[in-house]
């Protein structure tokens, strides 16, 4: 039995590729007006043809976020969801380096990963508390549902492919 109701090997082999039905459409929608402008302006896929710097890709991006978190939705060029450009530069990095025409041209390593851990939730932490599983559902990033989250349900069954989340029952944390 391949774990899914239908029983099909077809579904079970499915399973294993790429979930590509869990990026929302609109995402793709909008990033893919945000790739529409950019072909406008520098040709389609310009960044595999000559090769990118990440740091003015990340610099972009940044500018993008900025100017949404500053209250403006849409580029005053493109028109275009600033968020969708700054999807679209990240995408193109990610796409350059999958190809190889990436200059990775970042600093040298820092300590912003070690730092945004430890100013996060440890899992030391997590496990010297008693949280509910509601609490579980809000740190797993689920939407509050007053107690009675799919997360919560799988807790009480054990059922999740998660060891952290598939050891706990409801109101106890992993040991």
């Amino acid at each position: 039995m391949s774990g899914y109701p239908d029983g099909n090997p077809k579904t079970a082999m499915g399973a294993l590729k790429v979930p590509l039905h869990l990026v929302p459409p609109s995402a793709t929608h909008y990033l893919a007006l945000a790739f529409k402008d950019g072909a406008a302006k520098y040709g389609p896929y310009n960044w595999r043809d000559a090769g990118v710097s990440a740091s003015v890709y990340v610099a972009a991006a940044k500018r993008h976020i900025d100017a949404w978190w500053d209250g403006e939705d849409l580029s005053q060029d493109a028109e275009v969801e600033h968020l969708a450009h700054a999807m679209a530069c990240m995408a193109i990095v990610l796409d350059a380096a999958s190809v190889g025409m990436l200059n990775d041209d970042r600093p040298t390593k820092g300590a912003a990963g070690a730092l945004q851990r430890s100013y996060g939730v440890t899992t030391v932490q997590i496990a010297d508390r008693k949280w509910t599983a509601e609490e579980i559902a809000i740190l797993d990033g689920a939407p509050a549902t007053g107690g009675d989250s799919s997360l919560a349900a799988l807790i009480e069954r054990g059922e999740s492919d998660d060891p952290q989340v598939g050891s706990l029952k409801a109101g106890e944390a992993a040991k």
